[in-house]
């Protein structure tokens, strides 16, 4: 008697649930790792955002990735396609390359996240990085434009389909892989930036994605928000860098032999 109590208490949940149909915003955010304090609490991390937002969600702590590449595990995230089926473990690079799609046959019907959600009566709507896009890379080569109702493409406000890609590609011993394109020089490198916050890629894209939530709509809103950093090149102002000390800093613990099992 008592299950089946639980069980009438709960159908008027299930109903309204299925009548209001919540909004969604599904955020990624890159090469973040699990540092952050309510994960991993790596010694040293400040992410008191982070600890609000897990002191009112369920955190899942046991979640992998599914593959340590940026094209190959948001292909999979997005399509629900693992890459020991679809074969894609590599990023793709060429500018004007050809779509995921077509990288695999098991994708080629594959229905992406948000496209799941408009046939499911929602307005489905991303900015910033949610597939693998670069900034030379035109958003449609690797995005799924079919799939969203609104996107806004690139970090940096959507560049052309002309937009040249780098010229140089130097090898640097102090700055690593040289090259010239908007978000900065330095790839693997670290440098201050003295231009305003309110002008970096990711803040325009969190501008975008608070004014799509502010819309007024006759549908339920599912909203994919992709930020770049934490993502090589570690550009950022003089305060973020002050926050950590280099002296202060603790590395992460790893095997001497670590790469000895490893394959060529």
């Amino acid at each position: 008697m008592k299950k089946l109590f639980m069980g009438l208490l709960a159908l008027p949940l299930v109903w309204t649930f299925a009548e209001t149909k919540p909004n969604v915003l599904f955020i990624s955010i890159d090469d973040l790792n699990d540092y952050i304090s309510p994960l991993d609490n790596h010694p040293g991390i400040k992410t008191p955002n982070f600890e609000r937002l897990a002191g009112r969600s369920v955190t899942f702590a046991n979640a992998h990735c599914a593959s340590p590449a940026c094209h190959s595990s948001r292909v999979a995230v997005m399509t629900g396609v693992h890459p020991v089926r679809s074969g894609i473990y590599r990023n793709m690079f060429g500018a004007h390359g050809p779509r995921w799609r077509h990288e695999s046959k098991v994708l080629e019907k594959a229905v992406v996240l948000s496209q799941h959600f408009r046939d499911h009566g929602y307005w489905s709507a991303g900015g910033g990085k949610i597939f693998h896009t670069l900034q030379w890379t035109p958003g449609d080569s690797q995005n799924d434009p079919d799939a969203w109702d609104e996107y806004r493409g690139d970090p940096l406000d959507p560049i052309s389909a002309d937009w040249p890609r780098p010229e140089s590609t130097k090898i640097d011993q102090n700055h690593g892989f040289v090259g010239r394109r908007p978000l900065g020089n330095h790839y693997f490198g670290a440098a201050v930036i003295e231009q305003e916050e309110e002008t970096y890629g990711d803040h325009l894209v969190v501008d975008w994605a608070i004014e799509r939530m502010k819309e007024k709509r006759d549908k339920p809103l599912f909203l994919a928000v992709g930020l770049f950093r934490p993502h090589i090149p570690f550009e950022v102002s003089q305060k973020w860098f002050d926050l950590y000390p280099m002296e202060k800093v603790q590395l992460p613990k790893f095997l001497d032999n670590d790469l000895e099992d490893a394959r060529p």
